[in-house]
């Protein structure tokens, strides 16, 4: 508006003959307006004042806008923990507007439960934590309750490594369920035997005592599992690995013992699928010191597991407490 009424009224100092059309020249012109805050518009602001927008339209596109529903269309949310808002530019770590940046800058956010790490709980909810790594290095897997479902956050990680690990052609199947099955004195027999192995060479995502890893492992389903196990075991493979673990003298029973008389695991996904498409446990394992061979024979002297040298990565181990079932898949 100032800009046309300039045009309209021009000073005394201006030229009559040459009007809004001002030359290179004029020193009029090195007389410079407030311009509007919106980057690359480059209109004067609307009242002359700076720091201001030259019009309603801009100053609603360069704004963040609160908003009231997630979309539709499932565009990115809001950076703050827990909230379902759509970022207010559709933008990744942004957030929904100044009262959630607000938040977390403030540090109004339930941080996670884990000593030390100051981050926002995956969930915006309190007694919760960041990420998997978090939760398993603090120990939460006592958290949580045998013969249930597994969260969110849980499922997401298992259901990750289960897709990422799959090397088969075609799409790895869907994971309906998954359940906490980690028996309490199982468990204790393996953590006492991955502390006689004590700090070993770790690979990959492994930890210390025993170099344990986290692989796949399946069977033969015989029931309708909804959290607690069946009492026909003769039969039902899976419940009867839930109620008294692995055990090395069964090698043979169901599958072969190209890599010895062992038990068998595997990070390849599909490889441990090709024995049990129903249900899958995922297992703790200690591997310690590897013998990484693809003997059939007995250990090399000093080692714990022996990893068999192809694609798939098997592990074979023959101690019945270097194994234990924490998870079971059901498709």
């Amino acid at each position: 508006l100032r800009y046309l009424i300039s045009c309209l009224l021009p000073s005394q100092s201006q030229s009559r003959a040459m009007g809004c059309g001002a030359s290179a020249g004029d020193n009029s012109s090195d007389i410079s307006e407030p311009v509007c805050l919106t980057p690359g518009c480059g209109k004067p602001t609307w009242n002359g004042q700076p720091n201001e927008y030259c019009s309603t339209s801009c100053k609603t596109s360069h704004t963040p806008q609160a908003w009231s529903a997630p979309s539709d269309s499932g565009g990115t949310l809001c950076a703050r923990p827990g909230c379902t808002r759509p970022s207010w530019n559709g933008q990744p770590g942004e957030y929904c507007g100044k009262t959630c940046k607000r938040m977390v800058d403030d540090g109004d956010v339930p941080l996670c439960s884990r000593n030390g790490c100051g981050k926002p709980t995956w969930n915006g909810k309190t007694d919760e934590y960041c990420s998997m790594a978090c939760r398993t290095a603090d120990g939460a897997s006592s958290q949580q309750v045998f013969g249930t479902q597994v969260d969110p956050v849980m499922f997401a990680d298992i259901q990750s490594q289960f897709n990422d690990k799959w090397k088969a052609s075609g799409s790895p199947p869907k994971i309906k369920s998954i359940w906490f099955v980690e028996d309490p004195k199982l468990m204790k027999r393996y953590e006492d035997y991955c502390a006689s192995i004590g700090d070993v060479p770790v690979k990959g995502f492994g930890k210390n005592p025993g170099n344990q890893q986290r692989r796949f492992h399946a069977t033969k389903l015989g029931c309708t599992f909804d959290g607690k196990p069946c009492s026909n075991t003769s039969s039902c493979y899976v419940c009867s690995i839930i109620k008294t673990g692995f055990k090395s003298s069964k090698a043979g029973s169901t599958a072969g013992t190209r890599f010895g008389a062992g038990i068998y695991c595997s990070s390849t996904s599909s490889k441990a699928y090709q024995y049990g498409k129903e249900a899958m446990f995922v297992v703790g394992v200690a591997c310690g010191n590897c013998d990484v061979s693809s003997s059939s024979g007995g250990l090399t002297p000093g080692t714990h597991s022996r990893i068999v040298n192809n694609s798939d990565d098997e592990c074979v181990v023959f101690d019945d407490a270097a194994i234990v079932p924490r998870y079971l898949i059901l498709f």
